[in-house]
């Protein structure tokens, strides 16, 4: 009786020998790549990224005349409540809304609702409100294209105000955090004295002002809404911080460089339902865009 003897090296190459065949007639798809890189374009408005007009009278009841005040006051909310949140794109009565975590919550006061979103003129005044659940020592960083800076604040529990003034044109993020522990991001779009007579709303200035050592990462989802974008770690945006939840995000990284890009949906009570990364080397002078 004839014993064929098969060692674990035959049956590899047998493998390779069927298989290269089939990846070359196309009867093995490889994996298809989630990202497109092209040369950034000449016309901004290919990618999304010309301006749009905006209208300001929208905005009015977030606009304060000021002055600005010196740190957060303690006010009573009994009476004061909103009628309604704006968030997310959304519009959440106050008597549904339920925090989405432990952290601090910061919201541009209104007439009848409070908003993390709002658009107002150069040197022009909005009230922030933010709420701790015990207090502690608060710090409220303020983003802009022109950098970043932030103040320290002792926050008392419960619910405060302060009015801030808005005097670099652009997109301004303003973070809260207390004892290290970060809260929700609202932004503001600041229309600039030299805009002419439209009022004029782009992306933050740092994405439409492209400069050559960067690349712009475009980030599109149709499942996925929503979500956070973190960049090597750090939180970037949030998709619907532009005032539109549609599955876009655009946001520039330093070109020559590998970063990690993190899409992040979190869900009800700490859950996070959906988390995907991806790391890879950006060219300068190029736009990513990643379909999820």
């Amino acid at each position: 009786m004839l014993t064929l003897r098969v060692s674990r090296s035959d049956i590899m190459a047998l493998l390779m020998v069927l298989l290269v065949p089939m990846v070359l007639m196309g009867q093995v798809p490889a994996e298809e790549s989630p990202w497109t890189v092209e040369p950034w374009p000449a016309d901004n408005a290919s990618v999304g990224l010309s301006p749009e007009g905006i209208d300001l009278s929208q905005y009015r009841e977030f606009i304060r005349e000021g002055p600005a005040t010196d740190g957060f006051q303690a006010f009573n909310l009994s009476g004061s409540e909103p009628s309604v949140l704006l968030a997310l794109g959304m519009a959440i009565p106050w008597s549904m809304y339920q925090p989405p975590g432990p952290g601090p919550q910061l919201w541009i006061g209104g007439g009848d609702s409070w908003a993390q979103y709002a658009a107002l003129p150069q040197n022009g005044f909005l009230e922030l409100i933010a709420f701790s659940s015990r207090g502690g020592q608060a710090r409220l960083s303020r983003f802009t294209s022109s950098g970043s800076s932030g103040e320290n604040y002792s926050l008392a529990a419960g619910y405060q105000k302060m009015t801030v003034h808005m005097a670099i044109p652009g997109r301004t993020l303003l973070l809260l955090e207390v004892d290290g522990q970060p809260g929700n991001a609202v932004i503001a779009d600041v229309i600039s004295a030299d805009a002419g007579s439209e009022a004029r709303r782009s992306l933050p200035e740092e994405v439409l002002k492209f400069s050559p050592e960067n690349a712009v990462v475009k980030i599109v989802s149709e499942g996925v809404l929503g979500y956070d974008v973190y960049v090597d770690g750090v939180y970037n945006r949030n998709e619907g911080s532009d005032g539109a939840v549609d599955g876009t995000a655009i946001l520039p990284v330093k070109g020559n460089k590998i970063h990690t890009i993190a899409v992040v949906l979190r869900g009800d009570f700490g859950t996070i339902p959906f988390r995907r990364e991806f790391n890879r080397e950006f060219k300068s002078g190029n736009l990513y865009t990643l379909r999820l």
